[in-house]
């Protein structure tokens, strides 16, 4: 596929060769939000009303140019996530890579490469296996009392007709001091029709920054889940995580409409839930939940990342409804973030495409941040159960 132009016409991109993509649509903007919590972008998702909230400004940077890199390289047949992190001289990416409840194949995965250029794919990308003979190369295995049990609310005739419990891992980061990953993950009641699946809780997950042995998922408490950070009334962290100045910051959009809040934790005592803090509507970290700013609307796994050629923080997330992957930027966590702004649409000229689990990759940043690497799944939109295949493509900004 050749490059991509990205011709700047105010926040909107317009792709250059293909006429039915040429024209900024004010048509998109007809299903917007139309109530008293929501400002519309100026071309996709909505910024919700807070102090801090976000604003109807266009982002800081803009894409100059896209060049598709094709298909990630792996050896695993995966279906969500790619949130990635630099460990190190390698980087490691992890998965959800089964959707079929009857098999026995690992329903999390991890790939590692030591290759950081990306300018011509990325390869070796070894998929992790486990260091015990005749284990499953399970990335989080679940736990001989969650392997055995059955959720409660579960009602079913046989084994292929049960739902099960999966662990759905999501972002990363280094904690290069006390030498280990720390991987944010959801525990989901997991049905064959995924519109049913239940939200169990969310955590995260320990491993050793030589990335040797396996993850471990700690207990944090007492009662029914005590591996579990977050309870199934809590936030949901596991759309973004990034550190900084000692603390970890991540970013849970489960409120309505993808509704995203802020939460930080001192790194060292990140496992505990008593040091999590939310970012309060007026820009204050309380303890309780109860007035927490809503920054923006994004997604269930997105990027955030601090650029230090924009001079500011970029959220990188899938906008599902338009096929699309969209950006936003902030001078700070806390915001304001700008208003949404598409970045890349794949081709579809063989159909129409969705997009999922879009993000950009910093680890792999080249040129003091002037080149991103993004990627996300896209599949075709008239097959939801067929996940798609996840690109790479190098986005040169402005």
């Amino acid at each position: 596929m050749p490059p991509v132009r990205l011709m700047a016409q105010g926040a909107v991109m317009v792709t250059a060769g293909h006429p039915s993509e040429q024209r900024a649509s004010k048509s998109m903007l007809d299903g917007a939000w139309r109530n008293r919590h929501v400002c519309q972008g100026m071309l996709v998702g909505a910024c919700l009303m807070a102090p801090l909230g976000c604003t109807e400004d266009p982002p800081a940077i803009r894409a100059d140019e896209a060049l598709p890199l094709g298909a990630l390289p792996l050896e695993l047949d995966v279906v969500q996530g790619g949130h990635s992190v630099r460990v190190g001289k390698r980087a490691l990416w992890v998965f959800r890579a089964d959707t079929d409840l009857r098999s026995g194949m690992p329903a999390t995965a991890a790939a590692v490469t030591a290759d950081l250029d990306a300018r011509d794919g990325l390869s070796p990308f070894a998929a992790w296996k486990s260091p015990e003979k005749h284990d499953a190369d399970e990335l989080l295995p679940l736990d001989d009392h969650e392997a055995e049990g059955r959720h409660e609310a579960a009602a079913c005739v046989d084994d292929d007709d049960c739902p099960r419990l999966s662990l759905w891992p999501g972002p990363m980061v280094h904690d290069r001091q006390r030498e280990r990953v720390l991987i944010f993950y959801r525990k989901v009641v997991q049905f064959e029709d995924s519109a049913a699946n239940q939200h169990v809780g969310s955590s995260i997950a320990v491993w050793r920054d030589d990335l040797a042995g396996r993850p471990v998922r700690p207990e944090l408490g007492e009662g029914a889940e005590p591996t579990l950070l977050f309870g199934a009334e809590g936030p949901r962290l596991a759309a973004a995580a990034l550190t900084e100045d000692e603390f970890v910051y991540a970013f849970a959009c489960d409120g309505k409409r993808g509704a995203c809040r802020l939460l930080r934790s001192p790194l060292a005592t990140a496992l505990a839930r008593d040091s999590w803090r939310f970012l309060g509507a007026e820009g204050e970290w309380t303890t309780s939940s109860r007035g927490a700013a809503e920054l923006f609307a994004g997604a269930p796994a997105m990027s955030v990342h601090y650029s230090p050629y924009a001079d500011a923080y970029v959220a990188v997330y899938a906008d599902s409804e338009q096929s699309a992957a969209v950006m936003r930027t902030a001078p700070r966590l806390q915001g304001p973030w700008s208003d949404a702004a598409e970045l890349y649409r794949p081709d579809a000229s063989e159909g129409p495409v969705r997009v999922r689990d879009a993000m950009l990759h910093p680890e792999l940043a080249r040129d003091a941040g002037a080149v991103d690497y993004l990627t996300f799944f896209a599949g075709p939109r008239d097959f939801p159960l067929d996940p798609g295949v996840r690109q790479l493509v190098e986005i040169h900004w402005e």
